[in-house]
């Protein structure tokens, strides 16, 4: 089985990648952590030329916090998938990160993402990467809002609850 793991280096994909792990799969699965670094959204959609503005300077050197921060995300995941037994890689995809996961994701395959739970308004504003892959993937998804292990305490009435979904 092929699963997609969506990472940014926050605990919200930490948690994700602890629940990938201690999953009951019959046989190990193939992780492909993938890591989005989308240039296009520095960039107000009003601004079509942003040199003749003058802040050409400051998106560069976004652009190369940006990519820094990437390889240090790999890193960081490469790290915390050995630790949990994990076969696979993780790599840094351009473009946005929802789009880049369904690009991996096949039809049988998990694609495993954190969630801040942000509200509707923020969602409106900045997307919701776990949003848009459950509407547009054509394989399973499941979306972490809780640290693997928290749940095993929680009542039986957790999946109702949301807490845990898994949507085919």
């Amino acid at each position: 089985m092929r699963a997609v793991l969506g990472v940014d280096g926050s605990k919200y994909s930490e948690w994700a990648t602890g629940w990938l792990a201690k999953m009951p799969f019959r046989a190990a699965p193939r992780v492909i952590a993938v890591h989005g670094v989308d240039v296009h959204a520095l960039r107000a959609p009003f601004m079509v030329q942003p040199t003749i503005i003058g802040n050409e300077r400051f998106i560069e050197e976004e652009i190369r916090r940006l990519e820094k921060r990437a390889k240090t995300v790999v890193a960081d995941t490469k790290q915390q998938m050995v630790e949990l037994a994990l076969a696979g890689t993780a790599r840094v995809e351009k473009g946005p990160i929802a789009r880049a996961l369904l690009k991996h994701a096949r039809p049988g395959a998990l694609v495993v993402v954190g969630s801040r739970g942000l509200d509707a308004v923020d969602r409106f504003m900045l997307g919701s990467i776990s949003t848009y892959v459950t509407l547009h993937a054509s394989c399973y998804v499941l979306i972490v809002k809780v640290r693997e292990g928290a749940a095993t305490d929680a009542p039986a009435d957790s999946v109702r609850d949301g807490r845990l979904v898994l949507l085919p």
